[in-house]
């Protein structure tokens, strides 16, 4: 019998060549030894082994950018875990071998990291041993919890717990208008906030629009009371209120005026600040905030609005030249006054010049005195 290492694995009558047996398909040789280089190089065609070398900073960083150091700016940054210079060569060669793999890499070129949260010290206290001797200062002693109840809500009343009480407040974030880490962006940015608050605050309450509404409502006023007291006797109330009403429409046409400057001025002021904001972002070619301001263009009557425009300018320019003419006729009643007193004074001077001509003493005298109180002659007002 054969053993198993000698039995045939194709016996002599399965062969159906004639002429050749089982030894004639066998052929007996040493064992291939392939060299190290080679199979490197077989395994370099399904196998990828990054390059220890480094990566130049411009494949790490998107475009022409150049390399920004958040520690030169005066940023807090944390320190990042240690790793080899080796193994973080043959993680960005590996990395960027992958689609967008310049993601994973910060403006610095380097791989984004966290903090390293292992700290130096320990922050916890120390835990002693029950059998250990403790110190009566540090020994802990169990009080169970008990629920003060006051019975005022609000207020400590006589009978309720004197003692120190404590306010708890979750704050859930923090929003600086300033802070010495902010760059040129970020004050921008807080500014342009800021100008972006007062201009919803002043939209709110809309002050433009309630003192245009004013001023129209005294026009009506003053035109019906000058319509009533034309169409029948004067009332003596209507034509006391007529002035009284122009002085308030005087007033509120200065607000007015003063708050639509203040809101073209902060509208100018935002746009001014945004424009130097996308500037600065354009000239250092990155963006440190996530602000963004958007103008809409709101469809308007172009024909409605110039008609009111044409309207409110007509009747401002009426109100300004009555109040030129009350102005004038006011300055000419007291030019009158004055010519008449200075009419008065000169005639008194003449007649007094006839009374002293008798006596040269007391007409050199009198030229004294005439020389001392001499008055100028009132000059009459012009028309602006």
């Amino acid at each position: 019998d054969e053993t198993d290492e000698d039995a045939r694995l194709v016996k002599d009558d399965d062969l159906f060549i004639i002429g050749q047996t089982a030894e004639d398909f066998l052929v007996v040789k040493p064992a291939a030894c392939e060299s190290y280089s080679k199979q490197v190089e077989k395994e370099k065609e399904f196998l990828f082994t990054p390059s220890t070398l480094a990566v130049p900073a411009s494949e790490k960083i998107p475009g022409n950018m150049q390399p920004r150091y958040l520690e030169d700016e005066g940023l807090y940054t944390g320190e990042r875990p240690f790793v080899s210079q080796s193994n973080q060569n043959i993680l960005e060669n590996r990395i960027l071998r992958q689609e967008q793999g310049k993601e994973w890499f910060g403006d610095d070129g380097k791989i984004l990291a966290l903090p390293n949260p292992i700290k130096q010290s320990c922050t916890r206290p120390p835990v002693f041993s029950l059998d250990e001797g403790i110190a009566p200062e540090l020994e802990t002693v169990y009080r169970k919890a008990i629920k003060m109840t006051a019975a005022n809500q609000y207020l400590v009343g006589p009978a309720d717990f004197q003692g120190p009480f404590q306010l708890d407040i979750d704050i859930s974030g923090l929003i600086f208008s300033h802070h010495p880490c902010f760059s040129r962006e970020h004050v921008l940015a807080a500014k342009l906030a800021q100008l972006y608050d007062q201009y919803l605050a002043r939209k709110q309450k809309n002050l433009t629009k309630l003192l245009t509404d004013k001023l129209h409502a005294l026009r009506n006023a003053v035109q019906c009371s000058i319509e009533g007291g034309d169409a029948a006797v004067p009332s003596p109330v209507a034509q006391q209120s007529i002035p009284e009403y122009k002085i308030e429409i005087r007033e509120t046409r200065r607000l007015r005026d003063a708050e639509q400057e203040k809101d073209r001025m902060l509208l100018k002021t935002i746009i001014k600040v945004w424009k130097q904001i996308k500037s600065l972002r354009d000239f250092q070619k990155f963006t440190n905030t996530p602000i963004k301001l958007y103008l809409r263009r709101e469809e308007v009557d172009q024909r409605l609005d110039e008609k009111e425009y044409e309207e409110e300018i007509q009747a401002e320019v009426n109100e300004l030249l009555e109040e030129y003419m009350e102005e004038y006729e006011k300055k000419m009643e007291e030019y009158k006054a004055e010519l008449q007193e200075w009419k008065s004074w000169k005639k008194a001077q003449k007649s007094k010049k006839k009374k002293k001509k008798t006596d040269i003493h007391e007409e050199e005298e009198s030229v004294d005195y005439d020389l001392g109180e001499e008055r100028v002659k009132p000059i009459p007002p012009k028309m602006a």
